[in-house]
């Protein structure tokens, strides 16, 4: 039940729209039905169903936007107006300790250029791997490599998947659901 808490850092003349569009991909609690299957505009909303699963290692259900980095459960989102050589949309990397993740680093880049709908998908995408997730084989999937802007939600298999890693399973396209972390 404790709270991770995420800032979000930007230039200034970065727009309050874009801002709140982060915010809410992280913490909506709104659900929709896609051919009857149900699908999370943000994180929040998604994880508070994971209390159903019971995992090895806590999974977060609580995030708070913040605005300094006064805290040591913290993910950074840097919105940059700045376009990448090779056409990044985001990219999250990690400050790890003790081979555990402490601090995600999330980046959304060419912000500016991004439709609301865009930067909403990557932001969720990029935030499922500052919770853990790889990428999905799975095309049309939230964590693929290559988001589709049809089904730019959080899914259920998205909440399994991150169930699985938080539960010690191995998560990889060679997944052998007796593996675990070590």
């Amino acid at each position: 039940d404790e709270t991770l808490y995420v800032i979000i850092q930007t230039t200034p003349t970065m727009s309050s729209e874009k801002i709140e569009i982060v915010k809410r991909a992280i913490l909506s609690e709104k659900s929709i039905t896609i051919d009857g299957k149900t699908f999370y505009d943000g994180w929040q909303g998604a994880l508070q169903k994971v209390s159903k699963y019971k995992t090895k290692f806590a999974m977060p259900t609580k995030f708070e936007i913040v605005e300094s980095a006064s805290t040591a459960k913290l993910i950074t989102i840097i919105l940059s107006p700045i376009r990448t050589e090779n056409e990044y949309s985001g990219y999250t990397t990690f400050i790890t300790s003790d081979h555990k993740i402490s601090k995600p680093i999330v980046t959304i880049y060419n912000v500016n250029d991004l439709t609301n709908q865009e930067l909403a998908a990557v932001v969720r995408h990029e935030f499922g791997h500052a919770l853990g997730l790889g990428h999905s084989t799975e095309y049309g999937d939230l964590m693929h490599e290559e988001i589709d802007l049809r089904t730019p939600f959080i899914s259920e298999c998205n909440i399994q998947a991150l169930a699985s890693l938080y539960d010690g399973k191995i998560m990889s396209p060679h997944f052998d659901e007796s593996e675990e972390l070590l």
